[in-house]
């Protein structure tokens, strides 16, 4: 009789062919991706294997009505999220439309211990492009932040966009949907850090500080669509092109890729703040949520 073994890291699952039928007929509604191994052991002792993909399930996001500095998943800091060399950065957010300096993912102080933060852009003539900055403190009497940012409308108004960020040592990159834009540094001349400061403040997805962005979601005007994150993952690499095209078409099940010994933190925000990859939870603040937009 068919049988269905999940690949690591889940536990072995035993279906029937009926069951397996279903699951491969994609009437889930959207979900995540995993790799399934069918062995098909006949009565005469032959057997034969094929991979078939199952859903995982996807249905929970991180949701905000309107924008507040104060309002965000907190993860508390640990070691495994300081990546000094290389780090990736990925998710994928939605908002209708798109609105300047909006914080999505945070790793510092409002006036100490900066780190980095990733933002839509901090200019009301470009609300549909992003943001990143690093802070080097190689840079004057106590350093000072240098950002990379895109000015050509990468983001789509309404639509789950993916967004990723390397860093390779001072080399930063800006994808979204799985192409690599073009960029500018906000000060031209002044170098990006070599190496990413490591830093006590917790990691935020979604929140701000008012010295330099704002809280994810739309201004608070009523009847505003909510903006919303969803799957966002920390890597201690900086992912190659063809890596990132793994992950950029749909939410897939991280922890299979062939590159996953790299993640070091995976939120997918379903209906809880939890990390499937090193227990680094994090808690709901303010008018935060979880949303039942996915992407």
């Amino acid at each position: 009789m068919p049988f269905v073994l999940f690949r690591a890291p889940r536990e072995p699952v035993l279906a029937s062919a009926a069951a397996l039928d279903e699951s491969s007929s994609g009437a889930t509604g959207t979900a995540a991706v995993a790799s399934l191994e069918v062995v098909d052991e006949s009565s005469s002792g032959g057997s034969a294997v094929a991979l078939v993909e199952e859903a995982l399930p996807n249905d929970y996001s991180l949701g905000f009505t309107y924008s507040a500095v104060d309002s965000y998943l907190e993860i508390p800091d640990a070691p495994e999220l300081n990546p000094t060399t290389k780090m990736s950065v990925s998710l994928w957010a939605r908002m209708d439309p798109w609105e300047y300096r909006k914080a999505m993912v945070s790793k510092t102080g409002a006036t100490s211990n900066k780190q980095w933060w990733l933002q839509t852009r901090n200019n009301v003539s470009y609300p549909r492009d992003l943001s990143v900055v690093f802070f080097n403190p190689d840079l004057g009497f106590s350093g000072r932040t240098v950002g990379v940012y895109t000015s050509n409308d990468c983001l789509v108004d309404g639509e789950w966009n993916h967004i990723a960020v390397t860093f390779d040592a001072g080399e930063v990159h800006i994808w979204v949907n799985g192409a690599d834009q073009p960029t500018a540094i906000s000060l031209p001349g002044d170098p990006l850090p070599t190496s990413i400061p490591v830093g006590p403040e917790p990691l935020m997805i979604g929140g701000g500080d008012s010295a330099f962005n704002d809280g994810f979601g739309p201004v608070g005007v009523e009847g505003a669509v909510p903006g919303y994150i969803d799957e966002v993952s920390l890597w201690d690499s900086a992912l190659t092109a063809s890596e990132i095209g793994e992950i950029a078409g749909e939410p897939v099940d991280l922890s299979v890729l062939s590159f996953a010994e790299h993640l070091i933190g995976w939120w997918r925000m379903e209906q809880n703040g939890n990390d499937e990859i090193n227990g680094n939870n994090g808690s709901l603040t303010g008018n935060a949520y979880w949303a039942t937009e996915v992407p």
